[in-house]
């Protein structure tokens, strides 16, 4: 064989070598990204799933607060489909308040029941939660689940008074 031969065999084996590696780690890329993106949507169920018990075990502590508390609107009649309501009326210590309270929070709220939610709403606005406190009890729940995540809580309030 040519020294000429040899080299193009070298190139092209060379240049065979560079695209089978290139082909085996786009291949592991590939799938390493699926996986990755399958497993974060598992992790995002199981967040959730462990916020809303650690939110539950710090709503249990105020479950037997007990307040005056009267709805302007408990006399009427209620099914469990009655539908969504918006403004709400409260008559506390403060007098009588309305809220206009927006769709996508009565969709997405903790808790979908208008006399609990508002019962909830006072109890809260006067035994507010630790962010703290919920977030140590969040991070302790994923790590029984062996997830390891930074994780925040902000809290947010609103002065209905103004």
């Amino acid at each position: 064989m040519k020294k000429e031969d040899l080299k193009s065999i070298r190139l092209i084996l060379f240049l065979g070598g560079i695209i089978t590696c290139a082909i085996v780690t786009g291949i592991y890329v590939h799938s390493l990204c699926r996986t990755y993106s399958e497993r974060v949507v598992t992790w995002n169920e199981q967040a959730q799933t462990a916020f809303l018990k650690a939110l539950d075990l710090e709503m249990d502590k105020r479950k037997n607060i007990s307040v005056l508390f009267i709805s302007c609107d408990s006399n009427k009649y209620r099914t469990l489909e009655t539908p969504y309501q918006s403004p709400i009326c409260i008559k506390s210590e403060y007098g009588t308040c309305y809220y206009d309270i927006p769709r996508v929070k009565y969709e997405n709220g903790y808790i979908r029941d208008t006399d609990k939610r508002k019962i909830l709403s006072y109890i809260l606005e006067i035994y507010p939660l630790s962010a703290d406190t919920l977030r140590m009890s969040w991070d302790s729940l994923l790590t029984s689940q062996s997830i390891k995540a930074n994780t925040g809580i902000r809290i947010a309030t609103t002065d209905l008074l103004e």
